[in-house]
């Protein structure tokens, strides 16, 4: 009866506790977060725990503890496995970490010391539709920062690549005429601007060969993209036998050393940048 009667309080507690536990962990995220930072890094850290994926996270940390309470530990070992895996993807650690490698392999254009460049060729992905307008993406620096180069005397002309295709969906707007929009509006003339095709890397990249084989030969070429994919961005050129592009990189990610409070805490920003690295590791091991 008594060994039944532990058993009835083990079931009839153990949520409760659980759930305590998992709210002493997010009280210490939280004064975490206020000690560093103050009000700001606590109302960031609170908010980024009531977001779906660190509720979610939370919620099965609790689950997990009241089934180790209730059966032992030996019974969520596979669970506080993928617990504390989905603890590691969702942070800043781990994809900061991978970001910082990508971004770091490839000796990029120095604005300071190097000679300006006669054509700088910004690789798609950095715009996107809105109702009425083109409008940056999350890679728009690449679209920013070539205009600041431009208007900086850094290069003489502007080429922009990606083309429009169709699917079932309907037709999306190029890539190219979108950035060619928002340069427009920044004050870049029209005969500095120049549009390529191609709707992937690979494909961009044998528009920018027949352009070197023509109208581009001899002249310096800078090659601009994202910083993480700027490794790949120069293989494939290497590839295709490309001699003499210049890699310019823009859109850096990787949080070095600045990371703050929040970034601790599980959160869907580390995840899309995970999937960003994931993206260029396939890549990799795949020859592309």
């Amino acid at each position: 009866m008594r060994q039944l009667s532990d058993n009835n309080q083990r079931s009839a507690f153990g949520p409760l506790q659980s759930l305590a536990m998992m709210a002493g962990l997010a009280s210490t995220f939280l004064v975490i977060g206020i000690t560093l930072e103050g009000k700001t890094g606590f109302e960031k850290v609170a908010t980024t725990i009531c977001m779906p994926i660190g509720v979610c996270w939370f919620l099965f940390g609790g689950y997990l503890l009241a089934q180790a309470r209730a059966n032992g530990l030996r019974s969520v070992r596979l669970g506080l496995l993928l617990w504390i895996a989905f603890y590691a993807l969702s942070t800043a650690p781990l994809k900061g970490t991978i970001l910082f490698w990508l971004e770091h392999q490839q000796i990029v254009f120095d604005t300071q010391q190097d000679e300006p460049l006669d054509v700088l060729v910004v690789l798609g992905g950095g715009t996107s539709q809105g109702p009425d307008r083109a409008q940056t993406g999350p890679a728009g620096d690449r679209v920013v920062y070539a205009a600041e180069l431009y208007k900086l005397g850094k290069t003489k002309l502007l080429a922009t690549t990606g083309q429009a295709y169709e699917s079932l969906l309907g037709t999306r707007r190029s890539p190219s005429e979108q950035t060619e929009e928002i340069w427009k509006k920044l004050g870049i003339p029209d005969g500095a601007i120049q549009q390529i095709e191609g709707i992937n890397t690979y494909q961009e990249l044998q528009s920018i060969q027949k352009q070197m084989a023509a109208a581009w030969q001899g002249k310096r070429i800078g090659l601009l993209t994202s910083a993480w994919h700027l490794p790949r961005a120069m293989r494939l050129a290497q590839a295709a036998n490309l001699q003499g592009l210049i890699p310019v990189a823009a859109d850096y990610r990787s949080v070095g050393s600045k990371m703050v409070a929040r970034d601790f805490v599980p959160n869907v920003d580390a995840l899309f940048d995970l999937a960003l690295c994931q993206h260029e590791l396939m890549a990799f091991f795949l020859g592309r």
